[in-house]
């Protein structure tokens, strides 16, 4: 579920704007998610040798 006031036009605004004052290099997740007060997501999923998706 979405914050509140963080939707995708959101998102891709601070993006643009990362972009536009620090150059393409600087946009990473975690530097949108600081512009916009949000935490970056964590990965919590561990990969296991016996899933299928999962490089050995």
């Amino acid at each position: 579920m979405p914050r509140a006031g963080l939707n995708p036009d959101a998102v891709v605004d601070h993006a643009l704007a990362l972009i536009d004052e620090d150059g393409p290099d600087a946009l990473t997740l975690a530097a949108v998610a600081a512009r916009a007060g949000v935490a970056a997501p964590r990965s919590t999923s561990t990969c296991r040798a016996d899933w299928p998706d999962c490089a050995a």
